[in-house]
């Protein structure tokens, strides 16, 4: 009977120290769970978000369509979506050129 408890005791023991050495574990674990979870749910948002903006740009281009020519003004409220419009131009013709001189060089090889 000494023997069973005394058995009992050192793999109560050996529970307490494995559950010791387990927890810092579980709480890392945790930690990095909470935070996919928060990249999870950020990304749900953004695609959300994007789908919402691929909409609106849908239906302002069937209302352009639609409507007369209207001759777009702009003011100092509209410089931050000129100058994203302006950048996106810009890549445009740099990629133009990108492909205009490697067409170039290859012609020149020949």
């Amino acid at each position: 009977m000494t023997s069973d408890i005394e058995k009992k005791r050192q793999r109560l023991i050996e529970v307490q120290n494995e559950l010791l050495w387990l927890e810092p574990q579980l709480k890392q674990l945790q930690v990095k769970y909470d935070e996919l979870e928060e990249r999870k749910s950020s990304l749900r948002n953004a695609a959300h978000f994007l789908s919402d903006l691929k909409q609106l740009h849908h239906d302002y281009s069937d209302v352009r369509e639609r409507g007369p020519p209207v001759k777009e003004t702009y003011d100092s409220s509209s410089l931050p979506a000129l100058l994203f419009k302006g950048r996106t131009l810009l890549g445009a013709q740099s990629h133009l050129q990108n492909i205009n001189y490697r067409l170039e060089r290859l012609l020149d090889q020949e």
